[in-house]
């Protein structure tokens, strides 16, 4: 039987805050040797950001609710995770006052794929308190995103800025090591303890706590077990990434069925943009057979390159197969092959297969899933960092109210009350309708009549309009946009049975979209 804990709010003033967390900050964030590789690109964005980082006032607006709130469990709030999800979330928690742990596996900073941004992402930047840092970082201005087919001979670029009452224009190419440091550096400096190398390797839930085992770095001395140790907490926020800490332990993960796709991806240096590409653009090339090609420019020298194709296009092959079919591909696509012909591949390849999937249910009693725990699309329309950011801020603003609603009961143990259970319900109900708004329109994408007219995009009916709403990252269409956005896919339907353009794609490779 698990005991009921306590713990309550911090009510600390700023400077111990600051004291606390400043003198745990080097030791946490040194990077073993073994993981320096890519270093020197972190320092170049990194080193100049961190001098400008400001810290961020401490909100304490409910100080006086404090003494109703149990006091002996470790924290308000573990967060596993510390990616864009798991930070947001620390960051809201910690700015309302609450004791929060954040636990990572990782060392930062650390290579990390989904470097494409949207401009959904701005507010969510204003709200954390890092517009400012983000801006002066110096990562890619993106305004659009640019369509090609593989042999060039038709395309078209999405502009934001044309999209229907939306007033998002731009968004940024990010190396996610700088981004995902500066964002839980963020939640750092508003009270949130982070704790590096550190894996949750176990959990009990019960109705009114959570008791997470964890696997602490190992000592000093070569091949020590690493040290176990039991926190307790009053709520549990997985953000654990595809790795599912929580969700696979409760067997919630469901694998899209239709996208079962495989990408691999690499950095190269030396790739030259065609020059009819808008500064800053991501570049989707689309091949005949339903995969795409990406190229993200970080920097005036450094290209992100990532192909994505059906899983079962590289069924049966190893790892250097897989590879190798990776660099063969390229070198056939007629635009990647002429853009790359001086490049040179900056770091190893990476490879992640069947990488779309949902849960069943997105919270519980005393957890919620929140980013890539709970789900992951094709990263086609590039919403894996803004779905982690709404995810986690969303998540934030769940467990503090729910943490607001037991500190003003006469007796805080026991379940969650019927008013908790609502918000938490609201809360998974948000999560998956966000999902749900994307994945119709990435499983779209993967129509052969669809891609077909994406690919040769008509300034007509204004449904270029209509889809530059939808890449904005917009999830509350208004009803105008709905209706030039629908526009396109109903064309799609029509050009299946009469052609409305040239078929660029092969029409037997399956029918994975959904309208």
């Amino acid at each position: 039987m698990i005991l009921a804990g306590r713990s309550r709010r911090v009510n600390a003033s700023l400077p111990a805050l600051a004291g606390r967390f400043a003198a745990t900050s080097i030791a946490h964030r040194l990077v073993p040797a073994t993981q320096r590789r890519g270093a020197d690109l972190v320092r170049m964005y990194w080193s100049p950001l961190m001098k400008r980082l400001r810290p961020i006032v401490v909100t304490r607006s409910h100080s006086a609710s404090l003494d109703l709130m149990p006091a002996d469990m470790d924290y308000d709030v573990v967060v596993v995770g510390g990616g864009p999800a798991g930070s947001s979330a620390a960051n809201v928690l910690a700015a309302e006052g609450w004791r929060v742990l954040v636990l990572e596996r990782e060392h930062f900073p650390r290579f990390h794929v989904g470097e494409s941004l949207l401009p959904a992402c701005q507010p969510l930047f204003e709200r954390l308190g890092v517009a400012e840092d983000v801006e002066r970082a110096g990562f890619v201005v993106k305004r659009g995103a640019s369509f090609r087919f593989e042999d060039g001979s038709s395309g078209g670029t999405i502009v934001f800025s044309r999209g229907i009452d939306c007033d998002l224009e731009t968004a940024y190419q990010v190396p996610r090591a700088v981004l995902d440091d500066l964002l839980l550096e963020a939640a750092r400096h508003r009270g949130a303890l982070v704790r590096f190398g550190t894996r949750a390797s176990g959990v009990r839930l019960a109705e009114d706590q959570v008791v997470i085992e964890l696997d602490s770095p190992r000592e000093v001395i070569e091949d020590a077990a690493p040290r176990r140790e039991l926190v307790t907490a009053r709520y549990l926020i997985d953000a654990s990434g595809q790795s599912g800490f929580l969700a696979k332990r409760l067997k919630l993960r469901r694998t899209h069925s239709e996208l079962r796709n495989l990408a691999a991806y690499a950095h190269y240096e030396g790739v030259e943009i065609d020059r009819d590409v808008p500064d800053g653009d991501i570049q989707v090339i689309s091949l005949e057979q339903l995969g795409w090609i990406w190229l993200i420019p970080l920097s005036r020298t450094l290209t992100s390159v990532g192909l994505v194709v059906p899983a079962a296009q590289m069924s049966g092959l190893d790892r250097s197969a897989k590879i190798a079919e990776f660099e063969r591909i390229l070198e056939r696509c007629p635009v990647t092959s002429r853009q790359m012909k001086m490049a040179a591949r900056a770091n190893e390849v990476r490879i992640e297969a069947d990488f779309s999937y949902s849960c069943a249910s997105y919270c519980g009693e005393r957890w919620l899933l929140a980013g890539d725990a709970g789900s992951f699309l094709d990263p086609v329309f590039s919403t894996g960092v803004q779905l982690a950011l709404e995810g986690g801020t969303a998540a934030g603003d769940a467990i503090s109210t729910c943490l607001d609603i037991h500190s003003r009961e006469t007796t805080t143990s026991g379940p969650n009350t019927p008013e908790t259970a609502d918000v938490l319900r609201e809360y998974g109900s948000e999560q998956r309708r966000r999902y749900e708004h994307f994945e119709r329109w990435v499983g779209r994408f993967y129509r052969p009549g669809f891609r077909d007219l994406f690919c040769q995009p008509t300034e007509r009916y204004g449904v270029l309009d209509g889809i530059a709403t939808v890449l904005s990252g917009e999830c509350e269409l208004t009803r105008r946009a709905r209706a030039r956005a629908g526009l396109l896919a109903l064309m799609a339907r029509v050009h299946d049975v009469f052609p409305m353009a040239r078929r660029l794609h092969d029409s037997d490779m399956g029918d994975g979209g959904r309208t």
